[in-house]
């Protein structure tokens, strides 16, 4: 796999300065300590980022790196229902739906 260039790491981190979203408790149990070595201008950019959004530093290297592995995409698809909606929510959806056609 290739290393990322310093400036595809920068862009990863000034995006994630966008984000306030606050960490699950339920993911908190799942770290694992660990040791890398890294640029110290990109460590320094993570500083900087974590000052002005008020994250911790390793907030800051998760988002990065859900970012760059193309995880943050799977927080934001829904979960699949395991029934079909009912009569009722069946037209409910079909007449949403008409209407954003008509717009």
């Amino acid at each position: 796999m290739r290393t990322p260039s310093i400036e595809l790491l920068f862009a990863i981190i000034a995006r994630s300065l966008d984000r306030n979203a606050a960490i699950p408790q339920d993911k908190l149990a799942m770290r694992t300590k660990t040791t890398v070595c890294i640029d110290s201008d990109l460590l320094r950019a993570v500083k900087v980022a974590a000052a002005r959004t008020g994250k911790k530093e390793y907030a800051i290297f998760e988002d990065a790196l859900r970012r760059y592995l193309g995880l943050e995409l799977l927080r934001r698809v829904p979960p699949r229902r395991s029934e079909e909606p009912d009569e009722d929510e069946a037209l409910d959806l079909a007449y949403r739906e008409l209407r954003e056609a008509k717009r």
